[in-house]
């Protein structure tokens, strides 16, 4: 009998220290445009096992999502670490707002997929660039470098002339529209240090795209 009085509140205390579910939150691409099938990936953890997804629901209103999660791990006590895809379908370019809702259930009760409780929520921001396929559409023939000391903006093939440069920041917005120079460079001195999405355009059309770091 003491050895059950041992293990039970055991139990509960490794419940009650659950550390947080949700680990890391990203999205599939990972640079979505405004064609493509948007999934959330979520990595949780949780103390005990098995932990798999057991029902997932989401709403789409305007640029709020909501999505909830439900999950009910077994009575093993070990580190169960699972991968939640959510698919959201296609947005429009812009930011989405994202609530997440970790529901875990209680495994001592008769039905271990019953009842439950919220055991950890995060926000995340869903950004919809202007273009798909950012990493597909990059290619060896015209991309983009960067020289810090000038604050220059080079354009490595220098045999494609006429190309002008659209740059983004990591919310969709467009922060320079320019023309290449004959030498094929554009000054950027103002330009912020951080990561940017950028695309060549000839006349209508696309060249490549991808992506660049000011720093």
């Amino acid at each position: 009998m003491l050895k059950k009085l041992l293990i039970i509140p055991a139990m509960l205390w490794l419940q009650q220290t659950q550390a947080q579910n949700i680990q890391h939150i990203s999205t599939l691409p990972l640079y979505p445009g405004p064609q493509d099938d948007v999934s959330l990936l979520i990595d949780l953890s949780f103390n005990s096992g098995d932990c798999a997804l057991f029902l997932e629901t989401h709403t789409i209103e305007n640029d709020s999502i909501q999505i909830h999660v439900y999950h009910c791990p077994g009575p093993l006590a070990f580190i169960c670490s699972v991968k939640d895809t959510i698919e959201l379908g296609v947005f429009p370019q812009g930011t989405f707002y994202t609530k997440i809702f970790v529901h875990e259930n209680n495994y001592f009760s008769p039905d271990p997929c019953a009842g439950g409780h919220i055991s950890d929520s995060s926000d995340y921001q869903l950004v919809v660039f202007p273009i798909s396929g950012v990493d597909d559409l990059a290619n060896v023939k015209s991309h983009l470098s960067y020289d810090r000391d000038s604050k220059t903006i080079f354009l490595k093939n220098n045999s494609e002339k006429g190309k002008s440069l659209q740059l983004y920041d990591l919310l969709g917005k467009l922060i320079l529209q320019k023309d290449f120079n004959s030498s094929n460079s554009i000054s950027v001195p103002g330009l912020s240090e951080g990561v940017y999405v950028y695309k060549l355009v000839s006349g209508k059309e696309i060249s490549s795209a991808g992506k660049i770091l000011i720093q």
